[in-house]
């Protein structure tokens, strides 16, 4: 039984390695051939373990996305539907093709060729694509490709390997032995043949699609480059009120960001904050300076996530300034300079006067499994010195900033394209020594997906924007159902 067991272990990881993406079966499945030739040879004994080494074989696919209960049963399932195609292809040999016979004569070899080969390998073909799709492994419309495949890959395993295995243990040994050289010389050669041509196949066709898959994540990142640059037009646009006035007033701003709104649909949201130093906060605070609202506190975040006052610090960024209100109100009066991602990109926008990016955030606004990225624009005063660092330091008064959902930046980008149907997620890397991490937000792809996803280096695309590569995101695309390729 344990023999079986590692026979069957090992020779469909043989087989597993002939797969053909996106089906889940195998061009040439030489398990059901030992199968099939262990029940022959030693009987009922055997299917044991075949139940063990189809559940090894299969295990080894489903555990390593997780440990629940659905991916402990479906590798039984599959199991099961093993042992009894190999049962029950046994018994019809037994009855049909007058095995135990030598298989001497041409009426027996045609019934027991049929019997290991094509008819008999629609029981599982049938039994294991049904449970696949019945678990939401294969989709319903994968079927028919998912069956084709698992058929072919019996049928050829058990018109290769029950041969085989009958050759290499069947009784008698005087009768079996010297068909080595007329019977299994030749099937291991068209085996090796066979397994060769579809290597190859496999390996050019692998690379048309990568290269496929290359040149679309190439254009797409061309697109969010191209998208990022038109809306920092945008603030460009809010920035020239500024250059006019620095007093501008909430009406003023909200005609202006009206107009801009109705031109430009793709951030959520239009901000003014104003830097506010500690010595300006009760004057700030006291002199209703938040656009639209009754309310005039400068706010943060405590432990819990709730929106509170702020504590006492040098120096404050406001939100004063937002369109839409309706469902950005909250936002209204919290500190910029609060958290640390924003700080940081707040502060580099000032020092180098250029619009700067933040990583994915969350928003105070938005649910907790929504990210965002703020597009920020440095504000001067009027006619002052910003050639040098400490002249933008010392005359900065702010910024105007535009908040861009990242999947709808994506869907905006792609849109320009031909229509792209491949999940996508992106991802903000850093590198820490020589391996790189970082947080993962996939809009389009499920998280379980995501360690098949991340192992293809070739799929990852900086997004450049201004002077910065690799800090603002990095984008991944990727083919719909077609994990062997990444």
């Amino acid at each position: 039984m344990l023999a079986v067991a590692v026979a069957y272990w090992l020779s469909a990881t043989l087989g597993q390695m002939l797969t053909a993406p996106p089906v889940y079966a195998t061009a040439v499945w030489p398990p059901s051939g030992i199968a099939l030739g262990a029940v022959l040879i030693w009987g009922k004994r055997s299917l044991l373990g075949i139940a063990l080494g189809a559940y090894l074989a299969n295990g080894q696919l489903f555990l390593l996305k997780s440990v629940s209960l659905h991916q402990v049963l479906l590798p039984a399932g599959i199991a099961m539907g093993a042992v009894l195609q190999a049962a029950i292809i046994a018994y019809l040999i037994w009855r049909w093709a007058g095995y135990p016979s030598l298989l001497t004569d041409h009426k027996h070899v045609a019934r027991f060729l049929l019997l290991a080969g094509p008819l008999g390998c629609c029981i599982n073909a049938s039994f294991g694509t049904s449970l696949l799709v019945l678990a939401g492994e294969t989709p319903l419309s994968g079927f028919a490709i998912n069956w084709a495949t698992w058929w072919v890959g019996d049928t050829m395993g058990g018109l290769i390997f029950t041969p085989l295995m009958l050759i290499a243990f069947g009784q008698p040994r005087t009768v079996w032995t010297p068909r080595w050289l007329t019977v299994a010389l030749p099937l291991m050669l068209c085996f090796t043949l066979a397994t060769t041509i579809f290597t190859h196949v496999r390996a050019a066709d692998k690379l048309r699609k990568r290269t496929e898959f290359i040149n679309l994540v190439d254009a797409a990142t061309h697109s969010i480059e191209s998208t990022l640059q038109d809306f920092a037009v945008v603030l460009s646009a809010m920035k020239g009120l500024f250059a006019v006035s620095e007093q501008v007033s909430c009406d003023g701003l909200k005609v202006f960001t009206d107009n801009l709104s109705s031109h430009n649909r793709g951030f959520k949201a239009l901000e003014w904050a104003k830097f506010v130093k500690q010595s300006e906060r009760k004057a700030f605070e006291q002199g209703n300076s938040l656009c639209g609202s009754d309310a005039s506190s400068i706010t943060e975040r405590d432990a819990h996530g709730e929106i509170v006052p702020a504590s006492n610090r040098d120096a404050y960024l406001p939100v004063t300034f937002i369109v839409p209100m309706a469902s950005n109100r909250v936002a209204l009066g919290f500190d910029l300079l609060f958290e640390r991602l924003r700080r940081e990109t707040i502060l580099r926008a000032r020092d180098t006067g250029n619009v700067t990016i933040t990583p994915p955030i969350k928003l105070v606004q938005e649910p907790s499994d929504k990210y965002s990225v703020l597009m920020i624009k440095p504000i001067y005063h009027i006619a002052s010195d910003t050639e040098s660092l400490e002249g933008r330091r010392e005359n900065f008064i702010g910024v105007v900033l535009g908040v861009l959902r990242i999947e709808g930046l994506v869907n905006t980008a792609l849109g320009k394209l031909a229509p792209v149907d491949a999940p996508y997620f992106i991802c903000n890397y850093k590198m820490q020594t020589s391996r790189q991490t970082g947080d993962c937000f996939l809009p389009k792809a499920d998280l379980h997906q995501l360690p098949h996803y991340t192992n293809n280096e070739m799929s990852r695309s900086a997004v450049a924007f201004g002077n910065c590569r690799s800090q603002v995101m990095k984008m991944i695309l990727v083919k719909a159902g077609s994990l062997g390729m990444c």
